[in-house]
């Protein structure tokens, strides 16, 4: 795959409340070096249109998501494990808990597609049952 890529990332949170969508398009940079694949890409906020830098680093066991600017943070997704961070927002810090219950990494020459299932606590109290789609293919001139 070439290394200037058109990323779409779509994230669904369950709650008892009821579910909640959202979805990114944007332009990234995408690499694979020694069995990993890594992804670059920034992500606007809405709400003050200051820039989140991410990269995510791809294996088939594990995938890191770090993420710099207006948020910061660093989430790892190992399948049947509960890994925990921080988060830092602009308004302030919680402890975040990942409990990986599926990793599913389809790729061909032209397209990659990463589904995360997890479990999302925040200060140890269960959130959400969560899931992000990100697909990964070239981008057009």
């Amino acid at each position: 795959m070439t290394k200037d890529v058109l990323v779409t990332v779509r994230g669904l949170q369950m709650t008892p409340d009821g579910d909640d969508t959202i979805e990114v398009t944007t332009t990234g940079k995408y690499y694979e070096k020694d069995g990993k694949r890594y992804l670059f890409y920034d992500e606007i906020g809405d709400d003050t249109n200051l820039i989140v830098k991410n990269s995510i680093q791809i294996t088939e066991e594990h995938v890191s998501v770090s993420k710099k600017g207006l948020i910061n943070a660093q989430m790892n997704f190992e399948k049947e494990n509960k890994l925990v961070s921080v988060y830092e927002t602009p308004y302030g810090q919680m402890e975040m808990g990942v409990y990986t219950t599926g990793i599913c990494l389809d790729e061909r020459d032209d397209f990659l597609e990463l589904k995360l299932e997890y479990l999302l606590e925040i200060n140890n109290q269960h959130v959400s049952d969560s899931e992000i789609l990100l697909q990964i293919r070239p981008q057009q001139n």
